[in-house]
């Protein structure tokens, strides 16, 4: 599966991938092999890896960087979509309260007539 390192903890190799797949993101560890080769990742790099789906966790195995910084912009990117779909939320909830407020005045103030009956025609 292809993906995009989101963070990574050099020190420690473990770097966090979005997946191609939109699935749940997947970690990665690097083997405690000696003599295995540091991996050097960042942040925007496209990788290559298989997938090992456990009870919690979804985890990267035999990962190998395709490309370095091909998305660079990313993680900023999802930030502000986060932030905008929280002001979209916040303009929402703004938007139902205004609507629950009105709804809480008195029938005579809003529409006019004395009393709900005739709002609804109920007899």
């Amino acid at each position: 599966m292809h993906g995009v390192i989101l963070w990574g903890d050099q020190d420690c190799e473990r770097p966090l991938i979005w997946c191609e797949d939109h699935g749940s993101l997947a970690f990665y560890k690097a083997p405690t092999i000696s003599n295995s080769v540091p991996l050097d990742f960042d942040a925007g790099d496209l990788v290559f890896f298989d997938v090992q789906d456990g009870d919690d966790l979804r985890l990267a195995l035999n990962l190998s960087v395709v490309a370095s910084e091909e998305y660079p912009f990313l993680v900023s990117k999802l930030r502000q979509a986060m932030s905008d779909g929280r002001a979209a939320l916040n303009e929402t909830r703004h938007t139902q309260s205004t609507v629950v407020s009105l709804s809480e005045h008195s029938y005579s103030r809003c529409t006019g007539l004395e009393d709900e009956e005739k709002v609804f025609n109920i007899r």
